[in-house]
């Protein structure tokens, strides 16, 4: 930089320059904030750099022309500040530059911000910031939107009139297009099934998408183009699929057929076209298919017949060769002798129990068992046990026997009970002590009679149990054979049965009686007004998007091409 020619002519344009500086710095500290020393020393030495540059050909005068060249260089030297001495050609300028410096220094703010906006501004010791708690306002934070707006209000009013102009050009030149509509009734809320059987609620909706996707489907679209004697190409096809809606009235059994025209008795040919040909193709679909499961269900109706009339053959020859009715009886026996032999081990039981009980009643009362022992044997006890026993005895043969007689049942339970006294008053009368010592004897005894006679019971019927298990299993074999013939002689029965009832609602099926009804409720007729264009929709919609993008473009233009292209103003 010391290399620098002194030259008259350029010093002048340097000296005219410095005004320029000083205003160039002032904006670039109110943006940052660096040494205004080092920042004016840079300034300085960049407008003598383009005082040499400058040439008086251009027809540009030097302010315009170094005041964008120096605010770009001041600009990165605050990105990159670096202290710099200045030229010696530059050296008697120095007190004007110190005086600039001054100048800045005073005039800059003393108060720098971090834009910081999740909380308050805090303090940077390192970059001499101080805390402020003030935010951006509403109104500052639209500014540059609304000067924006303001510089180039033309250009976004033009836009929005160009695109409405368009949005209604276009709207006014669209043809009109009129629709009809036809209501169809299914029968899907309280019809049938092909085979007959009511449809549930549950599978409306599923056969409602299935009748839908079936009214726009290929089948049916070249039966309405043939019938309106148009093209059947696949182009035809589509445009003609585009022009029919469907929809579900509701939760309903009606479907609502709508065809649109450019003509009223277009759209109402086409959509009643669409609906009867919908209707005769579903018709011979149900046909078809109540043939097929009336065919299929016949034959399974023949083999469950052959099934049945096998299985009772089967049963039959098993019959006359063997005595089931004798096997059946052991078989019943033996569970009989079971169920009696767990009611004697639950006797055994109670007895056992009721005895337990006694003797802790007697060791409780703290009698002699000497004494016990005495009375247990005394010859007046033994009698009196074994009438006890006896009757007891009677009892229970009485009612194996299947004695029904309610008198003599009701003497024997009355003789019982006065021997079981009868046993009391002689332990009474032979111990000579208080009643309750000879009551808990007598109950000993009669537990123990009970004990002895279900022992004598149980040995009897575990001997009547071993001598007929061996009959019963030899009985089992023909037994369980006979029962596997009568089931699969039910269940063949059973099947048989079932297929005959659907075969009966097949055939109904078959000749029309329980087919799914599709009923014409209302028919399409021609519409008396086209379909609404929805011109104030779209010119709405319009509007807003050419608002949008005009302001779009005025803050792109006002924030870049501007700042690019224009010389910058002075604070």
């Amino acid at each position: 930089m010391n290399d620098l020619p002194e030259d008259g002519e350029k010093r002048t344009l340097f000296e005219e320059g410095l005004p320029l500086l000083c205003s160039v710095g002032r904006r670039v500290l109110s943006q940052s904030r660096v040494n205004p020393l080092d920042l004016v020393t840079a300034g300085a030495i960049s407008l003598w750099r383009l005082a040499l540059q400058y040439s008086e050909e251009s027809g540009i005068p030097f302010q315009d022309w170094a005041e964008l060249a120096l605010l770009v260089e001041l600009s990165a030297f605050v990105q990159m500040p670096a202290s710099s001495s200045l030229p010696e050609v530059l050296a008697p300028f120095a007190p004007r530059l110190i005086e600039i410096a001054r100048e800045l220094s005073e005039a800059a703010p003393e108060v720098r911000l971090v834009p910081y906006r999740s909380g308050p501004l805090v303090e940077n010791p390192e970059f001499s910031v101080q805390a402020w708690s003030k935010s951006e306002s509403p109104g500052e934070f639209l500014a540059p939107f609304l000067r924006s707006l303001r510089r180039y209000w033309i250009m976004v009013l033009a836009l929005v009139i160009l695109a409405e102009s368009g949005v209604l050009f276009f709207s006014l030149r669209e043809k009109k297009v009129y629709q009809a509509t036809a209501t169809l009734n299914t029968g899907i809320g309280g019809g049938n099934n092909l085979s007959g059987q009511a449809t549930d609620w549950f599978r409306a909706g599923t056969v409602m998408a299935n009748l839908t996707e079936l009214m726009k489907s290929r089948t049916v679209l070249k039966a309405t183009v043939t019938s309106l004697h148009l093209p059947s190409d696949d182009e035809s096809l589509e445009r003609l699929a585009k022009k029919i809606q469907i929809d579900r009235i509701s939760n309903t059994d009606l479907l609502r057929i709508s065809a649109t025209g450019n003509s009223p008795e277009e759209a109402a040919l086409l959509a009643n076209t669409q609906v009867n040909e919908f209707a005769r193709y579903y018709a011979s679909m149900q046909s078809q298919d109540a043939r097929s499961a009336d065919s299929f269900i016949k034959r399974q109706v023949g083999e469950a017949e052959t099934k049945l009339r096998g299985a009772e053959e089967r049963l039959k020859r098993f019959k006359s060769a063997t005595v089931p009715e004798s096997e059946s009886k052991i078989a019943g026996r033996l569970a009989d002798l079971d169920v009696e032999r767990e009611e004697i081990y639950k006797g055994i039981a109670a007895a056992k129990a009721g005895l337990a009980a006694v003797q802790r009643e007697l060791s409780s009362l703290k009698v002699d068992p000497t004494l016990v022992r005495q009375v247990s044997q005394s010859n007046e006890v033994l009698s009196a046990g074994e009438r006890l026993r006896v009757l007891q005895q009677n009892l229970d043969d009485a009612r194996s026997s299947g004695v029904s007689d309610p008198s003599l049942l009701a003497n024997l339970k009355s003789q019982i009970r006065q021997a079981k006294g009868r046993i009391r008053e002689t332990a009474a009368s032979t111990t000579q002590v208080n009643p309750a010592i000879a009551d808990a004897v007598a109950r000993r005894i009669a537990f123990k009679v009970e004990l002895a006679q279900g022992n004598a019971k149980l040995a009897a019927l575990e001997d009547s149990i071993r001598r007929l298990r061996p009959l019963a299993q030899a009985a089992s074999q023909n037994e369980i054979s006979l029962k596997q013939l009568q089931r699969e002689v039910a269940l063949a029965e059973g099947e048989y049965q079932r297929l005959t009832e659907k075969s009966g609602q097949t055939n109904l099926a078959l000749h029309g009686s329980l087919n799914l009804s599709l009923t014409v409720v209302d028919p399409a007729f021609p519409p008396k007004k086209p379909v609404s264009r929805k011109i104030p929709l779209k010119l709405a919609i319009g509007f807003i998007l050419s608002l949008l993008l005009g302001c779009t473009l005025a803050y792109g233009l006002s924030r870049f091409v501007d700042r690019r292209f224009r010389p910058v103003e002075s604070t």
